[in-house]
Parts: C-alpha cells; sequence; structure tokens
C-alpha cells in the first residue's frame, strides 16, 4: 500500500501524478491525523480562498466542510462548481481539481466533490520563498483587479510597476515606492506579470495581497502576495511548475552567489 514519505527525497523530484489508490490513502492518512486543506474557485468574476476540513472519503467522492464559513453567509459553492484543493502530508503538497457534485447540512454544511482523476504530489520546500538573486532585477507589471471580500473602492492609480524581492510557488514579495501606499489594502486582487530571468517567457498569475510593510527609512512599501487559482485548471498547475523550476534555478544562484 502507498504511504506518504515521511522523508524529504534526496534527488530532485519533479511533481509526481498519483493514482486514485494513492491519494484516497493520503486522505485518509490527512482524514487520520485531522490535517486540513484550501478551496480555492471562482464565483461571480471573485476569487475566492478558504480553508476546509476533510470529514470522509469514500471510493467516488470527497466530504469536506470550510472552517472559517459564516453560517449567515456561506461560500457561494454551488452543484457543478469548478474547484481546486491542496492537501499537505509531511513535506508534500497534493493538488488537484474536481467539482461540487452535492451539499449535506447535518453538522454543519459539508460540501461533496467528484473524486479527482489526476492527483500532483509537490514537494511543499517549493512553498518556500527564495530571495531574487543579487544580480537579478526583476520588474513586475501589477493592476487592479478587485477584492476577495466586499470593498468596493477603486485605487486611485490601477497600474503599477514594482520589483520583485523573493518568490515561491505559492506567492511573492514586491516593493513599491511608500507614497504609492494608498492604492493598496489586505485581499486586494490584483494581475501580475514578471519575467523571472532574462530568456524566460514572462509570468502571467492573479494574486490577493495578504500584507503590506512600510519601510520609512527607504521609502519602500513591501507587499506581500498569494498566488491565486493555481489548483483550478491544467494552464494553472503549468504556471505552478515554472515557479517551482524558478524557485529552484533561484536557490542555485543564491548558492553560487554566497546570499541564499
Amino acid at each position: 500500500m502507498f504511504k506518504v514519505q515521511s522523508q524529504p527525497p534526496s534527488t530532485k523530484n519533479e511533481p509526481r501524478i498519483l493514482t486514485p489508490e494513492e491519494f484516497r490513502t493520503v486522505l485518509l492518512q490527512t482524514l487520520e491525523s485531522q490535517g486540513s486543506g484550501d478551496i480555492t474557485f471562482l464565483s461571480g468574476g471573485r476569487w475566492y480562498k478558504s480553508p476546509v476540513q476533510l470529514v470522509s472519503v469514500t471510493s467516488d467522492v470527497i466530504h469536506i466542510k470550510p472552517i472559517n464559513d459564516k453560517p449567515d453567509r456561506p461560500m457561494p459553492l454551488q452543484v457543478n462548481q469548478p474547484v481546486g484543493l491542496a492537501f499537505q502530508q509531511d513535506y508534500f503538497k497534493y493538488l488537484f481539481e474536481t467539482e461540487v457534485v452535492g451539499f449535506e447540512t447535518s453538522g454543519g454544511r459539508i460540501a461533496i466533490l467528484d473524486f479527482p482523476d489526476k492527483v500532483e504530489q509537490m514537494q511543499r520546500r517549493a512553498y518556500s520563498r527564495v530571495p531574487v538573486p543579487k544580480n537579478l532585477v526583476v520588474k513586475v507589471l501589477f493592476w487592479h483587479r478587485g477584492y476577495t471580500d466586499d470593498t468596493r473602492e477603486v485605487p486611485i492609480d490601477s497600474y503599477w510597476q514594482g520589483k520583485l524581492i523573493d518568490l515561491s510557488a505559492g506567492g511573492a514579495q514586491i516593493t513599491v515606492e511608500l507614497h504609492q501606499k494608498s492604492n493598496f489594502r489586505i485581499r486586494q486582487v490584483v494581475g501580475m506579470q514578471f519575467t523571472p530571468m532574462c530568456y524566460q517567457q514572462p509570468i502571467l498569475v492573479e494574486a490577493q495581497i495578504i500584507h503590506l510593510t512600510e519601510a520609512v527609512d527607504t521609502g519602500l512599501l513591501t507587499l506581500g502576495v498569494e498566488f491565486l487559482g493555481l489548483e483550478t485548471s491544467a494552464e494553472g498547475r503549468n504556471t505552478l511548475h515554472r515557479l517551482k523550476d524558478i524557485v529552484e534555478i533561484y536557490e542555485r544562484e543564491n548558492d553560487r552567489l554566497g546570499n541564499g
């Protein structure tokens, strides 16, 4: 029987496709350890991302319960809604896309998901942010796309340029000039484009701002962003694979330069 590896692999590990039985074992281990995951989906033109608790697993479906769901304002999940999910165990993350096939209301609102046909196993270390090597200057173009909450305010400007500070498969940090602070807030969604290496094609993603840090001495504002929707489609996961590869390139270059 497949067992989740408890030690990181000693060689480079490409994303691995799990069989349904292997992934069922992973989910049962997650259930036994009371582990949680994240669900991501697009509804009404707005991204939603929320932690979820695994409730039960069968050969055909997965039952999950949103952890932060409000009784008066549940997440707008619907039957046939495409969703992306990510669970983690030990040194790995497990990513897949599926759809909602029904709901249960006993013990809270429980979503029933179709068991996925394809699940990818990725090293969690790809989600650790790595500094951009000192010999690179990576410009980031980004623009206002809305919010993940009910905010309706419109920023003074809607298009900016910043500098990439660090990167992971799950997010990044960007600096802009401090005087632009009024344009940004937590849970704001932005479109982003950046070219991580001069010989590569640009990467285009959507992200939400999860923290803002001022540095008055340098006159800079640092935006911490979390990428959205990369688990929900094959195209998104291809971008995720590219990000993982770039993180590895940055790590090697930092080691070479001695500034990891």
